[in-house]
């Protein structure tokens, strides 16, 4: 399993708590100064792409949600650079293991890495 502090000087918890609380994340950038250049990453989909991209928040306008697959997995540039290779890792570890009744970490349903889906039509 990826040691997220090491590899990304940020915690994986804390990666995924960001984005849920993304918006003050976001606003918070140092980027935020220029908004066409604050970006964000969807680590279900694996996609980066402009915070104006952004459409539609939920949890009282809180967490965006994707707008190329509609899942609330967006994380904000604010705190970590987005690479390809972040947004694999959490996707990994979100969407590809659980836990079972002893409280162990276990494989479930799996999408390949190399596969992203289709674009919404």
């Amino acid at each position: 399993m990826t040691d997220y502090t090491k590899k990304y000087g940020i915690s994986q918890r804390g990666l995924h708590n960001l984005c849920y609380d993304s918006r003050l994340a976001i606003k918070g950038s140092a980027r935020h100064n220029d908004p066409g250049s604050a970006q964000c990453g969807c680590f279900y989909c694996c996609r980066i792409f402009p915070v104006s991209e952004i459409k539609k928040w939920v949890d009282s306008g809180n967490r965006p949600l994707c707008p190329y697959c509609g899942i609330g997995a967006v994380l904000p540039d604010a705190l970590v650079e987005l690479t390809d290779e972040l947004l694999h890792d959490m996707y990994e570890f979100w969407f590809t293991t659980g836990t079972n009744s002893k409280g162990e970490r276990v494989k479930i349903n799996h999408r390949p890495k190399d596969q992203k889906p289709k674009d919404p039509a």
